[in-house]
């Protein structure tokens, strides 16, 4: 159990990273404002062989001019590098590859994007090299919807 409450805060502090921090406007259609996102996946523990499923929906508030890489890096990740293409299908492509002390995680993924939705899919593999060995693979899928110009308190 101590191994998948450590895999948790990893891959947690990523999914924040992904939904909490502003999104998108600078490279695609995504309108400001306040949107919905529904979060759901599984995450799987190598040893002690563990498996866990995830689903909760957050709102977020997109503003103008950010970068798509903020979505996916939490602040204060500066020991991570990045990489995308844009696919044929109009999906964008991700990869990133972060250093932390005692871990490595990698984040692959795409998404696409509207003015009013986003579709995306992610596998976040957390090689954890402290004191206990393991990988954590979280694979997920994230369906954003956008739900009004304003975000009211949703910073």
């Amino acid at each position: 159990m101590r191994t998948y409450i450590k895999t948790g805060v990893t891959t947690g502090l990523l999914l924040i990273g992904c939904v909490s921090i502003t999104a998108f406007a600078a490279d695609s259609p995504m309108e400001p404002g306040l949107w919905s996102m529904q979060i759901s996946g599984t995450t799987r523990v190598s040893s002690p062989a563990i498996s866990t499923p995830m689903q909760r929906t957050t709102l977020i508030c997109v503003k103008a001019h950010q970068t798509p890489q903020k979505v996916f890096i939490p602040a204060g990740s500066s020991h991570c590098t990045s990489s995308h293409q844009v696919l044929p299908d109009g999906k964008t492509q991700w990869t990133f590859h972060c250093q932390a002390p005692g871990a490595t995680v990698i984040q692959k993924g795409w998404f696409h994007t509207g003015a009013h939705h986003l579709d995306s899919q992610w596998t976040v593999t957390d090689h954890i090299h402290a004191a206990a060995h393991y990988t954590a693979i979280t694979n997920m899928q994230i369906r954003g919807t956008r739900l009004s110009g304003h975000c009211g308190d949703v910073k």
